[in-house]
């Protein structure tokens, strides 16, 4: 899929729909969808259990709408309100980009830290890593830094230049 077209055509009229598009969050979450499946996978390379173009696990999405969701009612409603009769729960995320993309805002939004600066991607692929992409000890410096230049170098220049980045 490109990538333009799912920055503008699923991500923007999603988080405006939602009321959740302060400056960075289209790109963060177009960055995070960048890296994490290329915008071509929509299950987990190896057999993980992770779903959609985002790569949200399973047990993440549940703990949104456990933890997280029930403290945002209104944000709750308008979610499911994106949702489809079928499929259920977390297998949503493969087939309706809009849904997956709300939800991924969610996974980031509950957390207090603000978003890097609107043009800032070194800086969101950092807030990517810290947030979706988590630190695990066994993973070494070398290959922390390659997903991060990964993340970078897989965001559209031609976005950022028509942007004013």
């Amino acid at each position: 899929m490109d990538p333009v077209d799912f920055h503008d055509y699923i991500i923007k009229p999603t988080l405006d729909q939602l009321g959740l598009d302060p400056p960075g969050a289209s790109f963060l979450l177009l960055g995070t969808a960048l890296v994490e499946s290329n915008l071509q996978r929509v299950r987990q390379v190896g057999g993980g259990p992770a779903l959609g173009v985002f790569q949200m696990e399973p047990a993440i999405y549940a703990g949104l709408w456990e933890d997280w969701l029930p403290r945002h009612q209104e944000l709750a409603r308008d979610l499911l309100r994106l949702t489809s009769d079928w499929p259920p729960g977390a297998t949503q995320m493969v087939a309706n980009l809009q849904y997956a993309t709300a939800m991924a805002r969610c996974l980031y939004r509950r957390r207090p830290e603000p978003l890097p600066g609107e043009f800032d991607i070194p800086a969101m692929a950092l807030y990517w890593k810290r947030h979706w992409n988590t630190f695990q000890p066994e993973q070494t410096h070398e290959y922390v830094t390659g997903q991060l230049d990964r993340f970078v170098g897989r965001f559209p220049a031609e976005l950022l230049e028509r942007e004013g980045g």
